[in-house]
């Protein structure tokens, strides 16, 4: 998501030079004051996992099998939405070239279809864990991570200052389930 604000930046940027736009109304701000946000967020992320202790949590063989399925079954899913958006991307540009067809937004070629498919697969993953996990604390934390996942889906159908807050919204989330999980009452339930 940071590559996808960043970029938009150098969009953004371009829009500027045309003098009909103004500096802090306009959407370069908007995505970079997003990206930077979102790095600081990032960034506090490594920092609480670098800080972290790894505890072994006993996962039964029908989550690990279920898990190892999920991931063929998505790499190859996702291959597929990748040459598959690709090429609808190509066609658009063709159609656009000879007509007055509208061209959609690049950030939203893969990426909807991406984080949609992302999303169901974390559900998923969750409802099984829920059921094949006996850590609460495990539980909540992967639910947080998925409602960040769902946070971010959602970011590609808002815009302008409501999206950027959606986005850091969902990466909060993240930093925060981290963090939460980290704290001494947790680590004390996660050893019963």
């Amino acid at each position: 998501m940071a590559l996808i604000l960043l970029r938009n930046c150098f969009k953004d940027a371009g829009s500027l030079t045309d003098g009909t736009n103004v500096l802090f109304q306009s959407e370069l701000i908007k995505d970079l004051t997003g990206f930077v946000l979102l790095m600081l967020l990032v960034w506090a992320f490594y920092y609480l996992d670098a800080k972290r202790v790894d505890f072994k949590v006993q996962l039964s063989e029908r989550f690990i099998l279920l898990k190892d399925r999920m991931a063929v079954v998505l790499m190859v899913v996702f291959f597929v939405l990748s040459i598959y958006s690709f090429s609808d991307w190509v066609i658009g540009l063709f159609h656009y070239s000879n007509s007055s067809a509208v061209l959609e937004d690049p950030s939203h070629i893969f990426y909807k279809e991406f984080f949609t498919l992302l999303t169901f697969a974390d559900v998923l993953l969750l409802l099984s864990s829920a059921k094949n996990l006996k850590n609460t604390v495990l539980i909540i934390r992967n639910s947080g991570y998925v409602l960040a996942t769902f946070l971010l889906r959602i970011s590609f159908s808002l815009h302008g200052w409501e999206r950027i807050f959606i986005l850091l919204l969902g990466a909060a989330m993240a930093v925060f389930m981290l963090w939460i999980s980290r704290r001494q009452v947790f680590l004390e339930l996660k050893e019963e």
